[in-house]
């Protein structure tokens, strides 16, 4: 596999997290934490979380689909945070319930947050963490393949911290976790999966997410993730060997636009999926196992119009694109995505969308959703 520009970015990632750590030191009192030391016996408890739920409409059948709650817990003791996610899901089996994130943190001085648990979305691009819930996505669905293709959760530990590089905002995370698995199952063989408990080897995945805002304020920034593993495969079996690395690149850019009377968020992001298909005793995979997805995000909100209708809402359109071995038995096809949607805003946090979704080999459905936070 061609490593080249995977390396370039590993260090370029490492030397300027290296950087940042010392100018985020220096200016610890200017980072969005403020350097803060809470005394060791105040405590905090805040209770977050998130709920959708809507219909989706096609020319064979009307459904109303399960609702989506995740309750977030956040306790606070000192300069220690504790949060836990538990999730309500419906199945043809029932409802069930999940858990997850369930991680502990602690504030070092200079700002920094030193993470442990598990992660429910490794810091890979800025879709997964940041936009994928219902009350900040503009448009009904996600991106396609985000979920299988970047959408990572994970046990290990993690660094976290922001600063600046001159009048530029720096933030980064640095991680090291359980990394990924190489699915063996028929029709999945290849495809990587991730979140088991236990390890299936000695390796671990190393890596993080950088990002850039050029502009005090912050209405434009870039970012680039990269993880990397030497072993996805279990001991004893031919995979054993095969080394894996993700890629992905993201921007965001939300300008007010005096002329248009409102604001534009454009927004996208590249992942890059590449395993190994050979070992040093020989090829493994009988194809090339390079996935990837992407998705270009652009929407309109005319905030200062004098309708206070029309100040609310905002006209989207979304175009996304998965890309998958085609030698590959798997599921997950390669396939393009188009949706179009109107968003009513409430407030910041809760929204009604209507959003009409066209992707190939599949049926096109009117979406609607209702969505806020708790």
């Amino acid at each position: 596999m061609k490593k080249s520009y995977f390396i370039f970015a590993s260090i370029s990632l490492f030397v300027l997290g290296t950087c940042l750590f010392a100018v985020n030191s220096a200016k610890a009192q200017s980072s969005t934490s403020g350097g803060q030391v809470f005394s060791p016996g105040e405590t905090n408890f805040a209770m977050l979380g998130e709920f959708s739920y809507g219909m989706n409409v096609t020319k064979h059948n009307t459904s109303f689909v399960e609702p989506d709650l995740g309750i977030m817990p956040l306790y606070r003791q000192g300069n220690f945070f504790f949060e836990a996610g538990i999730g309500a899901s419906f199945s043809p089996d029932g409802p069930e319930l999940g858990v997850g994130p369930i991680n502990v943190s602690y504030m070092l001085p200079n700002g920094w947050l030193v993470r442990a648990g598990h992660f429910d979305a490794l810091p890979f691009g800025r879709f997964p963490r940041t936009y994928d819930p219902g009350w900040i996505n503009p448009m009904a669905t996600g991106p396609a393949g985000f979920d299988d293709i970047g959408g990572y959760d994970d046990f290990g530990v993690q660094l976290q911290g922001s600063g600046y590089l001159g009048n530029m905002r720096l933030r980064t995370f640095i991680s090291v976790t359980n990394g990924p698995m190489i699915s063996t199952d028929q029709g999945s063989v290849g495809m990587l999966t991730s979140g088991s408990v236990y390890d299936n080897n000695k390796a671990k995945m190393f890596g993080g997410r950088m990002s850039l805002s050029p502009f005090q304020n912050s209405n434009f920034s870039v970012g680039l993730s990269e993880y990397y593993t030497g072993n996805v495969g279990d001991p004893g079996t031919q995979y054993k060997g095969l080394a894996s690395n993700i890629f992905a690149v993201d921007f965001n850019w939300a300008p007010t636009v005096t002329s248009l009377n409102g604001f534009l968020r454009l927004r996208g992001q590249i992942n890059d999926v590449h395993v190994d298909n050979s070992t040093n005793n020989g090829t493994v995979l009988g194809f090339k196992d390079n996935s990837s997805a992407s998705y270009g995000l652009l929407a309109y909100q005319p905030s200062m119009s004098s309708n206070p209708i029309l100040q609310k809402l905002m006209f989207g359109f979304m175009y996304s694109h998965v890309n998958t071995p085609s030698q590959a038995n798997w599921d997950l096809a390669s396939t393009s995505q188009y949706d179009m949607g109107i968003t009513y805003w409430f407030n910041w946090r809760t929204n009604f969308k209507i959003d009409y979704d066209i992707q190939e080999n599949t049926t096109n459905a009117l979406m609607l959703q209702f969505a806020m936070q708790l």
